[in-house]
């Protein structure tokens, strides 16, 4: 009886050391999970930076090609004002050239109206000098001579009037080419000035064309660092969602254990129970 008595005592005590086993199992299974549920909130958390980190990668490589297509854009924009900017000096410099060649013929005409006054007065001087002598020959009594002498007279004087005639359209039209020689150097200093402003844009749009170059391409370096990065945060974000699952699984295992060692426990101790109530019966 006291040999019975001692197994049932140390079955007990195994029972409750296992129950206790099973408790300190499900505490760490409980732990781990918790653990676990950590991690997985620390994965979400990586995965939403990592997706802002993408999303941030995205727009800078969008940008950084959008920056660099306006920076062609512009250098074509530069290439074409240049090229127009040069045409408009060449034209300028072209009609202020033509410019001084009319100044120069309205001088020369001016030249020339100035020498038809003087032949119109001078001719009508020696109209006048004729018709004097004409006077003169027709009080000798000399009238055929003084006939043709006055004829002669009134011949030069209406040279003189056409010449004189001439001298005023031959200034009227000296004025004339001065006038337009004026205009054409006006049209010739704006197309000049025209051009320099043209090239002075190009040289800006260059200027911007660089920049928006060197804008892109710092972007799009920028983006493909943060792309980079962004995948490794992926990486990390997965292994961390698979520590957690480990993490889970295994708590979810030690718990599992734990209620399979409590079962035994409670059945070894039901048994242990139950086992003299039946040994009573049978001496009854």
């Amino acid at each position: 009886m006291a040999g019975k008595s001692k197994k049932k005592t140390e079955t007990a005590q195994a029972a409750e050391a296992v129950v206790a086993l099973s408790d300190m199992t499900a505490s760490a299974g409980v732990a781990e999970i918790d653990e676990g549920l950590e991690t997985m909130a620390a994965a979400a958390e990586t995965g939403k930076v990592g997706r802002q980190v993408m999303r941030d990668a995205t727009r800078k490589l969008v940008e950084g090609e959008s920056a660099q297509r306006s920076a062609q854009n512009l250098a074509a924009i530069s290439a074409v004002m240049a090229e127009a900017g040069v045409e408009d000096m060449a034209q300028g410099v072209a009609l202020l050239t033509a410019s001084d060649d009319i100044a120069i013929q309205s001088a020369v005409i001016g030249g020339l109206s100035e020498d038809d006054l003087a032949l119109g007065m001078e001719l009508a001087a020696i109209g006048g000098q004729l018709q004097a002598v004409g006077d003169v020959v027709l009080d000798l009594d000399m009238p055929l001579l003084a006939a043709f002498l006055g004829s002669l007279g009134d011949r030069m004087r209406q040279l003189s009037a056409d010449t004189i005639h001439r001298f005023g359209a031959t200034r009227a039209l000296a004025r004339a080419l001065a006038e337009t020689g004026e205009a054409v150097g006006d049209l010739g200093s704006n197309e000049v000035g025209e051009g320099l402003m043209r090239m002075e844009a190009a040289e800006e749009a260059a200027v911007l064309s660089d920049v928006a170059d060197e804008v892109g391409r710092d972007l799009r370096s920028e983006g493909r660092a943060e792309m980079a990065a962004a995948r490794d945060i992926r990486d990390l974000t997965e292994s961390l969602v698979e520590d957690a699952a480990t993490e889970i699984a295994g708590g979810a295992a030690q718990i599992g254990a734990a209620e399979a060692m409590t079962g035994l426990a409670e059945s070894v101790l039901e048994e242990q129970a139950a086992a003299p109530k039946k040994k009573s019966k049978k001496k009854a």
